[in-house]
């Protein structure tokens, strides 16, 4: 029945004043209360600069998603004294156009408080516009080249904090560790020689100067040492060719463009060798997994930024277990990052008080010492990244097997054990 159609079926007079009246008082009440809540609580705007489209927008949607369910949880939180809303900056291609274009229009926005973003760029570059804009910065990637601007000066960016540790570890441990392996009769060397591709951007570059010397100290013999153009690759066959020609121990693969990775070991499995592959971070995607299906069981990846579960902090399972409810798909890594860098903010917010301190909110986030899916987080001021170790963020040793992935070291956080990959029996 229609309001019309209801106020004409009654009685006129005082009955039908009194109702409208009443109706009136109530709505007025109603608004009131509403505006007395949004007055509560006002907004904050978290801008995140991310891929929104372009090759690495699968990763990037993810990234986002981790970042809406923890502003969700955030908004129905009857403690917060503010709402959050996510506004997106795209990076597409991590064009320098782009990235500067994304942070114009986010930091232009004065209800943007705090900028979050993984590695939106291949130098971090951005960083200088953030620090002049005094503008809150939160990163959750690209460990060395944050390290390279702020070390020099650390005071000069006092609103700069990373989540992701120094990468020394991605290019000292492994050769060791493989050391490792082997004393424990989990992997059998033969011939001890290692073949590497990494791609020549600051990202895998930083992992490769490093890696290359560790393993020459150790005795390694590198028989394929190639560096390819940081862009889209199709076909590796030539590389691989090389690699089948003197079929080496490992094959360490130092890339972290999704696509490359997919197209490196799917035609790897062509001819395989017998080699161990090690591919450090894309093995952590579930794109990844799902695009090269079985022939990625048995990739092992070690990974720094990668959420851990132990005994009494379980975090992680109940993130991933919610994600999939929610958005009918798995996580990775990126997801959960987002997810920690908003609560990062909001962590310090609740110290201040005062989003538009931000200086006061970055220097509360930076003595920080709290617990979070990727370990004990606590800041290194000279560097401002976050500390590593087993104590702290550790670097774990993983394993993909039937499209889902598995830590194998360290025991403190092992939840699967390593399997000798199928292409070596």
């Amino acid at each position: 029945m229609s309001t019309l159609k209801f106020f004409s079926g009654l009685k006129q007079g005082v009955g039908l004043t009194r109702l409208i009246m009443s109706a009136a008082i109530g709505l007025s009440v109603l608004l009131s209360v509403q505006g007395t809540a949004e007055a509560q609580k006002p907004n904050i705007k978290i801008g995140v600069l991310t891929f929104v489209s372009g090759s690495g927008a699968a990763e990037g949607e993810e990234g986002v998603r981790g970042a809406q369910m923890a502003v969700d949880e955030l908004n129905a939180d009857a403690t917060s004294n503010y709402g959050f809303e996510l506004v997106l900056g795209d990076v597409r291609e991590q064009s320098t156009e782009a990235v500067v274009s994304a942070f114009e229009r986010l930091s232009g926005d004065p209800e943007v408080q705090v900028i979050i973003g993984s590695y939106p760029s291949t130098t971090n570059f951005e960083i200088e516009y953030m620090a002049e804009a005094k503008m809150l910065y939160l990163i959750g990637g690209n460990a060395e080249q944050t390290r390279a601007i702020i070390e020099p000066d650390p005071n000069k960016y006092p609103t700069v904090w990373s989540l992701a540790p120094l990468y020394k570890a991605y290019g000292l441990v492994p050769p060791h560790h493989l050391e490792e392996m082997r004393q424990q009769g989990l992997f059998k060397l033969n011939n001890k020689k290692v073949a590497i591709v990494a791609a020549d951007n600051a990202w895998s570059m930083a992992m490769y100067q490093d890696m290359k010397p560790e393993f020459e100290k150790l005795g390694w013999t590198i028989t394929v040492d190639e560096v390819v153009p940081a862009s889209e690759i199709s076909d590796w066959r030539p590389i691989l060719n090389k690699i089948r020609q003197d079929p080496p121990d490992v094959i360490a693969y130092i890339d972290y463009a999704l696509n490359n990775a997919v197209a490196f070991q799917n035609q790897f499995m062509q001819d395989p060798t017998p080699s161990l592959m090690i591919s450090v971070y894309p093995p952590s995607i579930p794109e990844y997994r799902k695009l090269t299906g079985k022939n990625s069981d048995g990739v092992v990846a070690d990974i720094m930024m990668y959420p851990v579960q132990y005994e009494g902090y379980d975090d992680w399972p109940r993130f991933k277990t919610a994600f999939k409810e929610r958005y009918g798909v798995e996580t990775g890594s990126q997801g959960a990052v987002l997810y920690e860098l908003v609560k990062l903010y909001d962590t310090g917010l609740r110290q201040v008080g005062d989003p538009k301190d931000r200086m006061a909110v970055a220097d509360a986030i930076s003595k920080l010492k709290i617990e979070t899916m990727f370990g004990h987080l606590e800041f290194d001021p000279k560097t401002h990244l976050a500390r590593w170790g087993e104590d702290y963020f550790p670097l774990q040793f993983l394993q993909v097997r039937d499209g889902d992935i598995f830590t194998f070291w360290p025991d403190k956080y092992a939840n699967g054990e390593y399997m000798t990959p199928p292409w070596m029996n």
